[in-house]
C-alpha cells in the first residue's frame, strides 16, 4: 500500500511539474538563467522578464508582459498584449490576442524557425 501511494504521488508530482521556473507574481523584473531552469512559464501579469541562454521552452499565459528571450528551442504565447523580443528559436507559436513578437533566427544552424499564428490582431515579424 504504501509504495501505491508513493508512486502515485511521484506521477502527480511530475505531472504538474512542467515548469522548472515559474513567474506567478505580477509587475516583476525577473532574470531567468536558462542553463538551471531550461523550461520558463509566465503566468503573471505586467512583467518584465529576461532570458539568458538557451531555453527549451519559454510559455508565456499572462497579460502584458514584456519578454525577452536570447534563445529558446520552443516559444509559445497564450496570453494578450504582450510583447516579446526573440533573438532565437526554433519553434514559434503565437495563440492569444494582440501580442507582439519579433523574432531573428533560428537556434537550430542552417535552420527557418516554424511560426504559427492562429490568435487575433497579433504582429509577429521576423528582425533582419
Amino acid at each position: 500500500m504504501k509504495i501505491a501511494l508513493t508512486l502515485a504521488l511521484l506521477l502527480c508530482t511530475a505531472t504538474t511539474s512542467f515548469a522548472d521556473k515559474s513567474i506567478l507574481d505580477n509587475k516583476k523584473t525577473v532574470k531567468v538563467d536558462c542553463v538551471k531552469d531550461p523550461n520558463v512559464m509566465v503566468n503573471g501579469n505586467g512583467n518584465n522578464v529576461k532570458t539568458k541562454g538557451t531555453c527549451a521552452a519559454v510559455t508565456v499565459t499572462g497579460n502584458g508582459n514584456h519578454v525577452t528571450v536570447e534563445a529558446a528551442t520552443t516559444v509559445s504565447v497564450g496570453g494578450n498584449e504582450n510583447a516579446l523580443t526573440i533573438d532565437a528559436v526554433d519553434t514559434l507559436s503565437v495563440t492569444g490576442n494582440k501580442n507582439a513578437v519579433t523574432y531573428k533566427r533560428a537556434v537550430t544552424k542552417d535552420a527557418q524557425p516554424v511560426v504559427s499564428t492562429t490568435g487575433k490582431d497579433d504582429k509577429v515579424v521576423q528582425a533582419k
